[in-house]
């Protein structure tokens, strides 16, 4: 047996790549399956062994196709370009909605990247409205405002499921000992906080943290 040791990416390049997995993988028998052997002398990494040894478990060593999945917009019928304006049309639906209403009416599934683009060049599209959001922001008039004098305070629940782990999230809300609520106030002039932590949201509580504070 003749074996071959030169780069992986050199011989593929030059016989192709179902010659240079069938090399690849006789060196690797004839080292007794010793992997990091070879990926040191035919200079590749581990998982191109690897997808070798599952390729030839599949019965074909050759690559995949790298045809896209989603067909180009170049290649879309006029009649289905037809036939999505005038479901546009119709409905009103944006691209995503669009997308399923046709799967189901038309039995037609096309991406809704691709419904996007048609629209735009059709000119179909809505223009976003960007919402203003008016903040109800306290105004102090710092010049007047002694340290102490205003306190902000607030509450929230401390169980977020946005920020804490799956596992933590849930223990917080099932455990008992637990506190679930946390209770602020702050000084807007000195920006010193004070934290509270209770097992209720209610007025008794907050009655308490905001005397204690102001104490």
């Amino acid at each position: 047996m003749t074996i071959i040791s030169q780069s992986y990416a050199m011989l593929k390049r030059k016989t192709g790549e179902e010659f240079a997995r069938k090399t690849l993988l006789e060196n690797l028998r004839f080292n007794q399956g010793n992997i990091k052997k070879i990926a040191k002398e035919m200079k590749c990494s581990r998982n191109t062994i690897y997808l070798a040894l599952e390729k030839e478990k599949q019965g074909n060593l050759a690559d995949k196709t790298h045809t896209p999945k989603t067909p180009h917009p170049k290649t879309i019928s006029q009649k289905i370009i037809d036939l999505i304006i005038k479901r546009r049309k119709e409905t009103g639906f944006g691209k995503r909605r669009l997308r399923w209403y046709m799967a189901i009416r038309d039995n037609f599934l096309i991406p809704e990247s691709i419904i996007g683009n048609i629209l735009k060049v059709k000119k179909l599209t809505r223009k976003k409205k960007r919402a203003r959001r008016e903040y109800s922001r306290i105004k102090y008039r710092w010049d007047g405002v002694l340290p102490f004098e205003q306190l902000e305070m607030d509450t929230k629940r401390i169980a977020d499921k946005k920020t804490l782990p799956k596992e933590i999230y849930e223990h917080v809300l099932n455990s008992s000992f637990i506190p679930k609520w946390q209770w602020t106030i702050i000084g807007p002039v000195t920006r010193i906080r004070f934290l509270a932590w209770s097992y209720s949201r209610d007025w008794a509580c907050g009655q308490v943290f905001g005397k204690m504070v102001i104490w």
